[in-house]
C-alpha cells in the first residue's frame, strides 16, 4: 500500500505542477480528494483490511491526503500570484 500511495502522490504532484489555471487545479482536487476521488476510495477500503493493518493504512492515507492538499494549496497561491501580475 505504501508504494501505491507514493506513486499516487508522485502522479498528483506532477499533474498539479502542470496545471496552469484554477479550474484545472480544482479538477485535480476533485480527482484525488473529491467524493469519488482516488484517495477517498482508498480511505473507504480501509475497512477491508485486517485490524493490524488498519491503523498504519489510515495514517499513510491521511499523510497522502494532507500532502496532496498542501501541494494543491501551494500551486493555487502560485497561480493567483502569477495571474495578478
Amino acid at each position: 500500500m505504501k508504494e501505491q500511495l507514493e506513486a499516487l502522490v508522485k502522479k498528483a504532484s506532477e499533474a498539479i505542477e502542470k496545471s496552469e489555471d484554477l479550474k484545472s487545479l480544482d479538477d485535480l482536487r476533485v480527482k484525488y480528494l473529491g467524493k469519488k476521488g482516488e484517495i477517498t476510495s482508498l480511505k473507504k477500503n480501509i475497512s477491508k483490511l485486517s485490524n493490524e493493518e488498519k491503523p498504519m493504512a489510515g495514517k499513510l492515507i491521511n499523510q497522502t491526503s494532507n500532502e496532496v492538499e498542501k501541494k494543491l494549496e501551494q500551486r493555487k497561491e502560485e497561480i493567483k500570484k502569477n495571474s495578478s501580475k
